[in-house]
C-alpha cells in the first residue's frame, strides 16, 4: 500500500497519511503546526484563540480516532468489521471537517 503525502504550508514538512493532520483553505497542516499557526495568528484576540484552540484539542480527538479507524480497517480487510471502520472513518472525516471549517471562520 502506498501512503498519500502532502507538504504542510506552515512547516514545509512531509504530511504523510497516518500522521495528526487537516487541511485548511485546501492546504494540508500537521495539527500541531496547526497549533502553532492559530496562536501566531489570534494572539491579539484571546477569545478567539482560546476557541481556536479548544476546537484544534477536539480535532486532535478526530484525528486520533480516523487513525484507529483505518489502522483497524487495513488489519481486517474486508468483512463487516472493515465496512463498520469505513463507515466510522466517513463520519469521523465529516466532523473534522466540521472542526476544521469552525477553526478557519476564526482564523478570517
Amino acid at each position: 500500500m502506498v501512503l498519500k503525502k502532502w507538504s504542510c504550508f506552515v512547516c514545509g514538512q512531509d504530511v504523510i497519511e497516518g500522521q495528526k493532520f487537516t487541511f485548511l483553505d485546501g492546504k494540508a497542516v500537521h495539527l500541531h503546526c496547526l497549533e502553532r499557526h492559530v496562536i501566531e495568528k489570534l494572539s491579539g484576540n484571546l477569545d478567539k484563540l482560546q476557541k481556536a484552540l479548544t476546537l484544534i484539542r477536539a480535532l486532535d480527538v478526530s484525528a486520533t480516532a480516523l487513525v484507529g479507524y483505518k489502522t483497524i480497517k487495513l488489519a481486517q480487510k474486508e468483512g463487516t468489521l472493515a465496512e463498520l471502520m469505513e463507515k466510522l472513518q466517513m463520519d469521523e472525516e465529516r466532523i473534522s471537517l466540521i472542526l476544521t471549517g469552525e477553526i478557519k471562520k476564526l482564523l478570517e
